[in-house]
């Protein structure tokens, strides 16, 4: 009994967002006492806490756990997961190979929101090699899934992508726009915990870039307070804040 009631604490930690706890209940707990999704929690709290090789082993537990149940679609997201972490890592190659992967698992599905996740590494990889035109393209792609399927993460992220490459190209003033309405899709408080970061992050890098320090101000004082409400998250409070 007392082994159940320290993974339903560790559980209880993950939804009040008190990553640390989280993590090590979810870590003490056992491979065996755990269910598929109590290896993507556990993960999540791993990254966020800076625990970076646990989340990528959760996270290949998590992949063949759903896998083994049959849940292609929680399968492809955990593939997605591994695929942004190691992307993170500068591990670009092993990342191609978890997105092949989940494409496989894709194959003669009907269009789903996985299908809009898969695409957005691949979306990040096109930018990243200052391919902006198509990566505009590919955001505005991953925005339209973001809505069609009412998934918070990809459409903050659609629109944090979208003003990125137009800032690239010259066009500030959409930029910004772009910028603030996925902020504020952050702040209502739907976007996952690791997206919200990422986003917060990549918008206060963006108007460093352009002297905008007005939004720097703004925006990192709310990072700030996002951060301060998370005990034990480490992720994110870095450089950005």
């Amino acid at each position: 009994m007392p082994v159940v009631d320290d993974l339903a604490r560790a559980r209880e930690a993950f939804e009040r967002r008190e990553w640390l706890a989280a993590y090590e209940g979810l870590s003490a707990a056992g491979d065996d006492r755990l269910f598929a999704a109590d290896f993507a929690n556990l993960a999540v709290s791993a990254y966020l806490v800076g625990r970076h090789n646990d989340c990528v082993q959760a996270l290949q537990r998590a992949f063949q756990a759903h896998l083994d149940a049959g849940d292609v679609a929680a399968a492809v997201r955990s593939a997605f997961w591994l695929a942004m972490t190691l992307i993170d890592r500068g591990e670009t190659a092993v990342a191609g190979g978890w997105i092949a992967r989940a494409d496989r698992l894709l194959t003669d599905r009907e269009d789903s929101v996985e299908h809009g996740f898969i695409l957005f590494p691949r979306m990040m990889q096109t930018i990243f090699s200052g391919q902006f035109a198509e990566g505009m393209a590919m955001a505005v792609q991953v925005t339209d899934y973001g809505r069609r399927f009412r998934e918070p993460d990809l459409l903050a992220a659609g629109l944090m992508s979208q003003g990125r490459c137009l800032m690239y190209g010259g066009e500030t003033r959409t930029a910004l726009s772009l910028l603030d309405e996925a902020m504020v899709e952050v702040l209502g408080g739907e976007v996952s915990p690791v997206f919200a970061g990422q986003v917060y992050c990549s918008c206060i890098e963006a108007c460093q870039e352009i002297a905008d320090f007005g939004r720097v101000a703004e925006w990192t004082a709310a990072l700030t307070r996002w951060c301060e409400a998370q005990p034990g998250l480490l992720a994110f409070t870095g450089q950005c804040a």
